[in-house]
């Protein structure tokens, strides 16, 4: 150790990596006395390789709580400083046996801004290790990092190039979900879970995000789970991979549960008040899937929601797909009939009880009552008798001589 200035990378190395065989070899009071300081000393100085992390953490792991707060932890905390990137990598591969003696102040102001790099480093694996000591750091890191500077990042990673980032990134998600605040958590894990990782074309992060739904399931309202989350759920319990299928009826099974508990709870109070409450919460949940559904829920809306949604039952809901699926087709017919065909008697009985692409919407599917879906096609095949074709030959050979001189 006191001649390690004079040595190459590759005997550093070599010695580095022997190091802590050695060190049980020895009486502890010389590792302890003599060379546990030039160690601390070698690595805050940048002359000892990154294999001596190693050795300074198991020196350390002899030392009482107070000893090891005060010798060990400073040189830690000054290493994550480092450029070099396979000092880095140790310390995050070791980071849980000494994260938990970090206190919350010294991770929110001096580690986490040099870990953050790790987020955006070009090498998979120290993106990779980054993300999993978050697992450790989360908790001790304030709102302005965990919601502004973390959720930044892990929304980047969430569609990284390697998918066992992406995986991970779902995983780490749901674990740390309870150290968000409410409208975080409102804003963010639907859509991450839903929109991102069940859509994911790697297998394991769509298991990851059923996972990660279900552990999560606490924080989600009725509306949510029967809007966003059964819907995007269920269509994959035909996913080609057998794993994810299994997940997913473990998921089904424990979502319908809460609402069958909802529905029990509801009918022993007051029904009536708890249908209204699911009707107005609609508007946010469709706010909320706007940036996700927006070719679904701005095309073609006439602006006559709030008449529809008052006139019309909880029925019109359940019984739209046909509309949905003609969306961009009828949207011409569905505005200009809307006056046309008001005193049109409505169908005893919808087409589809499908509403699997309305339903996603929140409150848009109220648009499409029985008079604007499929009754639109109706009127344009009744002018088909052969009295209505002679009447319209004989319109048509009147003014044929008329607009001739002009």
């Amino acid at each position: 150790m006191e001649i390690l200035s004079l040595k190459d990378s590759v005997e550093k190395d070599t010695f580095f990596r022997k190091l802590p065989n050695l060190t049980e070899q020895l009486p502890r009071q010389i590792v302890l006395k003599k060379l546990f300081p030039l160690l601390t000393s070698a690595l805050e100085y940048g002359s000892a390789a990154a294999p001596a992390l190693t050795a300074l953490l198991k020196i350390g792991s002899w030392l009482s709580a107070e000893e090891y707060t005060l010798k060990v932890l400073p040189t830690i905390i000054k290493l994550f400083a480092s450029n070099d990137r396979a000092i880095r990598v140790a310390l995050l591969q070791h980071i849980d046996q000494y994260g938990e003696s970090l206190s919350a102040r010294v991770v929110d102001e001096q580690v986490y801004p040099h870990v953050a790099t790790g987020f955006v480093d070009t090498s998979s694996i120290l993106r990779e290790l980054t993300l999993k000591s978050m697992l450790i750091m989360a908790p001790k890191l304030s709102q302005r990092n965990l919601s502004g500077s973390l959720l930044k990042y892990l929304s980047k990673l969430q569609v990284d190039e390697e998918p066992a980032i992406r995986t991970n990134t779902t995983i780490l998600l749901g674990n740390i979900a309870s150290f968000l605040n409410d409208g975080t958590r409102k804003r963010v894990l639907i859509n991450a879970f839903t929109v991102r990782a069940l859509r994911d074309t790697f297998s394991p992060a769509r298991g990851a995000g059923v996972m990660a739904l279900c552990a999560t399931s606490s924080y989600y309202d009725t509306t949510e789970i029967a809007t966003r989350i059964l819907p995007n759920i269920v269509v994959l319990t035909i996913d080609p991979d057998s794993d994810v299928r299994s997940k997913v009826f473990q998921a089904v099974d424990q979502f319908m549960q809460i609402l069958k508990q909802s529905n029990e709870k509801s009918n022993a109070g007051d029904t009536a008040h708890a249908g209204s409450l699911g009707l107005s919460s609609m508007p946010g949940n469709a706010g909320l899937l706007e940036w996700a559904m927006s070719s679904l829920t701005l095309k073609g809306k006439p602006s006559d929601q709030a008449p529809i949604a008052a006139s019309n039952s909880v029925r019109p809901v359940t019984t739209t797909t046909a509309a949905s699926s003609e969306t961009p087709s009828m949207a011409p017919v569905r505005v200009s009939s809307t006056s046309d065909f008001a005193d049109a008697p409505a169908p005893p009985s919808p087409t589809s009880t499908d509403g699997w692409g309305e339903i996603e919407n929140g409150i848009h599917e109220e648009q499409y009552s029985d008079k604007d879906g499929w009754d639109d096609i109706e009127p344009l095949e009744e002018p088909k008798p052969s009295s209505v074709l002679a009447n319209i030959q004989a319109a048509q050979k009147r003014p044929v001589s008329q607009p001739k001189p002009q």
